[in-house]
């Protein structure tokens, strides 16, 4: 099947850049893509960001909290990884989507270097 944005489930890239504000729809992605489009969503907000957020100080002073976060990172990074690692479907979308950010943002760098790398 084709989608407007995607030709095939297994593409690794989008086949036209997808406008960057815009409600997608089944026509546009496939459904798995919604899926993995939210489970990033309900990461970056919940574990990714919070932990983040945290200065250097922060570390050292509140080490509780910081190793509660950082598991809290970890515990979400792995649902992703165990999505991605199960469904070449999901981890194709997940890759067109990591490849869409911009290289300045952190959680890019992140998903490489600790979600995608070995997958």
């Amino acid at each position: 099947m084709n989608w407007n944005y995607v030709n095939a489930v297994l593409d690794e890239h989008y086949s036209k850049p997808i406008p960057n504000v815009s409600r997608l729809s089944l026509d546009d992605i496939p459904a798995i893509e919604f899926e993995v489009r939210e489970l990033l969503a309900t990461w970056l907000m919940n574990s990714f960001t919070p932990f983040n957020s945290l200065t250097t100080l922060d570390k050292i002073v509140d080490r509780k909290n910081y190793r509660k976060l950082k598991l809290h990172l970890t515990e979400q990074s792995q649902q992703i990884y165990m999505l991605i690692s199960q469904d070449e479907a999901a981890k194709s979308a997940l890759i067109r989507i990591v490849k869409n950010m911009p290289d300045s943002v952190s959680q890019k760098r992140y998903l490489n270097d600790h979600v995608l790398i070995g997958n």
